[in-house]
């Protein structure tokens, strides 16, 4: 907690720290002292010593940054009576109850915010700052530091106890759950602020009301053990407040199984996870009317379409987005939702799986024909398939080529396993294995061509990744509606190799694409976003060229 700041001449020397302890009749307190010659400053902060407690500066308030509020305030003045939203209107900004960094990224990123930490290689930008306590949590500013310590503070006497084990991450999580629900604050119900757009979702939502699905739970065998699991490590490390009955510490575990999110960057790679009230009252649909991306540790909820919503009707009903991966199948999708989230979808797609039928195709093998898709439907075995006749030509492909179709569905499946995040050698395996076989709007056609590509631009292998990037590109346009925000992605990573890495190419190919992609991101991400921002700079310079 900064408690003045004085400039300093400005000198040669180097950064030095400093400290002076003093004493007061209700606690001892270190005074640190930093020069920073650099910027002519001296900074000056009082932090209790290690063993006695943190406090809450009076100051500290939750509330989302200015540009959010500008943008919900534009949003609300457009609308009206905020009961109608156009496509990329904010529809709620919700601030995590709990949320917790996964350890790997703790060098990389803020605890707080999750945002990444300026580059090393500049020394005038301000490093990290830890928590004096623990060591536990680094943070980008002292802002993001005395936001997170409300939270943080209950953690700390734990997390600083000498000869125990590093914490996992899922028992990190649960612990500052636990230790907040048992914090006699306001803080325990999620704060009305943080719905701006429209405080009829769930002003004033309280952890109790989320549902825990615990009767299901106990069936599933494998959750059961994780549950006992991170049961048993908050033993390890005394938690006074853990429940002594472990059944409702399983109906806590299932609150979060149920309703948290993976915190992801906009390529998918999972950072953290984190629990929001508001956000988790909206419903499931496998065509959402609205979709949600992270920024700044809090979830921003955005329509994807025009939504007309009733006033008879509570708003958190009418609006959806995709607790799921949509680039599948209604059968799979539907095991899915049950498998995680006891719950069967009955949306438009669900009903119509006859908008789907190209997922599962193959090219036709007639001699005489130009390998249009044939549906082969779904199964693992040959009798479970439910071939059609190709459009073009009438004829079915024999049991033969079904055998081997199947063959090589379960080899792919192998090899790239439930993740569908392969190597690039498996995936270029898998390719080869599908390719002349599988047609290109085959949904494991277009996962591997996407995970080729994919790992061949993080190899810089830049020729290979375009050939995936471009077979894909064309079946993620047909189904642009089930996957709109990867489209935005694919577009943006395919125009910047384009732009930075083949020089040979024609800058408008380029152009194009990121053009596109700006048209998706504005409604899914919004201008202010990061991924936004950099997609825009990229095709600003390529228009010049």
């Amino acid at each position: 907690m900064v408690r003045c700041a004085v400039p300093t001449k400005l000198c040669s020397e180097q950064n030095s720290f400093a400290t002076q302890e003093t004493s007061s009749p209700n606690n001892k307190v270190q005074t640190f002292q930093l020069r920073w010659p650099l910027f002519g400053w001296t900074l000056y902060f009082d932090l209790p010593d290690a063993e006695s407690e943190l406090t809450i500066p009076s100051s500290v308030q939750m509330a989302p940054s200015e540009a959010e509020q500008e943008e919900v305030s534009q949003t609300e003045k457009r609308t009206g009576s905020r009961r109608t939203f156009l496509a990329g209107d904010v529809i709620l900004i919700s601030q995590p109850f709990v949320g917790v960094l996964d350890r790997k990224w703790k060098f990389q990123r803020c605890d707080f915010c999750f945002d990444p930490f300026p580059s090393r290689s500049d020394p005038l930008l301000p490093r990290p700052l830890t928590c004096p306590q623990c060591s536990a949590c680094l943070y980008c500013n002292g802002k993001c530091r005395d936001r997170a310590l409300p939270n943080h503070i209950q953690e700390c006497k734990y997390l600083r106890q000498k000869g125990k084990s590093i914490i996992s991450d899922t028992g990190r999580f649960m612990m500052k759950l636990i230790l907040k629900l048992h914090t006699p604050s306001p803080n325990t119900l999620s704060d009305p602020n943080n719905n701006l757009a429209n405080r009829t979702i769930s002003a004033q939502r309280d952890f109790g009301q989320l549902l825990d699905h615990y009767d299901e739970i106990q069936k599933d065998q494998e959750r059961m053990e994780l549950i006992d699991k991170i049961y048993q490590e908050l033993l390890k490390y005394e938690l006074k407040e853990l429940p002594t009955d472990f059944d409702e510490f399983g109906r806590v575990c299932g609150k979060v199984l149920i309703n948290s999110f993976n915190y992801t960057l906009t390529g998918g790679q999972r950072i953290g996870t984190a629990l929001y009230l508001e956000a988790s009252a909206l419903n499931h649909s496998c065509t959402p009317n609205a979709g949600f991306s992270f920024q700044n540790g809090n979830v921003v909820i955005r329509a994807l379409e025009t939504i007309e919503s009733d006033d008879q009707t509570p708003l958190e009903d009418q609006i959806t987005i995709s607790y799921i991966d949509l680039l599948d199948c209604t059968k799979s999708r539907q095991a899915n939702l049950m498998e995680r989230y006891y719950f069967q979808c009955e949306c438009h797609r669900c009903q119509n799986p006859e908008l789907e039928l190209s997922m599962y195709s193959i090219r036709c093998q007639s001699l005489n024909c130009s390998g249009r898709p044939v549906y082969v439907g779904v199964g693992r075995r040959l009798e479970d398939l439910d071939v059609r006749p190709c459009q073009e030509c009438g004829n079915k492909p024999n049991a033969k080529i079904l055998e081997q179709y199947l063959k090589i569905c379960c080899a792919v499946q192998d090899m790239s396993g439930e993740s569908f995040s392969p190597s690039s050698k498996s995936s270029d395996e898998c390719m080869s294995l599908m390719t002349g076989l599988f047609h290109p709007d085959h949904y494991l056609y277009m996962r591997m061509a996407r995970a080729s590509f994919d790992e061949h631009f993080n190899r810089e292998e830049y020729e290979l990744a375009r050939e995936y990037g471009l077979l894909c590109l064309s079946s993620y346009r047909k189904y642009k509606h089930h996957v709109w925000p990867s489209l935005a992605q694919l577009l943006f990573k395919l125009g910047s190799l384009e732009f930075l890495h083949t020089p040979s190419l024609p800058k408008k190919v380029a152009h194009t694409h990121l053009g596109e992609a700006l048209d998706i991101l504005i409604v899914t991400h919004g201008q202010d976003h990061e991924v936004y921002q950099q997609a825009k700079a990229l095709w600003q310079q390529s228009k010049l060229i």
